[in-house]
């Protein structure tokens, strides 16, 4: 005798938003203690790079975009330790709010909706939930290129909070 089918349950948030809530804790247990020089080292390494940028896109929450669907651009750059001669390194999220989905650009184009420029170690920190974005940009490490209206809903969208 087949089983009936359980009544969909309405959850309140997102499973993506919770999975990315998960790992951003981790993360932050890792780099909670570490000074500039150390996070630097650590991801330094273009692939852990990614690693972040690609958990953040699947952190996408497209009710908070807004209907924004474009690119959005991350120009990373190490200030405490010698830059690797590949850096900065310039990565894009492209954000589809219509199908509510985000996925990572291998190829960053120059003609993004906004370009935000922070060094290594704030990144790393704001990915992690451990600082605020606007604390990093009120105190000087982080400069917006293009809509920065956008650019402040950014932790919003990619479930920081």
């Amino acid at each position: 005798e087949p089983r009936a089918k359980a009544p969909a349950v309405k959850r309140t948030r997102p499973i993506r938003a919770l999975a990315s809530r998960g790992g951003r804790h981790a993360l932050a247990a890792m780099v909670g203690g570490l000074n500039d020089g150390d996070l630097e080292r650590r991801f330094v390494d273009p692939r852990r790079q990614r690693r972040l940028l690609k958990a953040m896109a699947r952190g996408f929450q497209p009710s908070q975009a807004g209907g924004f669907s474009g690119v959005i651009a991350y120009e990373l750059e190490p200030f405490s330790i010698e830059p690797p001669p590949d850096a900065p390194w310039r990565w894009a999220v492209q954000v589809d709010s219509r199908a509510g989905r985000a996925r990572l650009l291998e190829t960053a184009p120059l003609d993004a909706a906004v370009t935000i420029h922070i060094g290594l170690a704030d990144w790393v920190r704001v990915v992690a939930g451990v600082e605020d974005a606007l604390t990093v940009m009120v105190a000087g490490h982080c400069s917006i290129e293009g809509d920065v209206v956008l650019a402040m809903r950014l932790e919003d969208m990619f479930g920081a909070r």
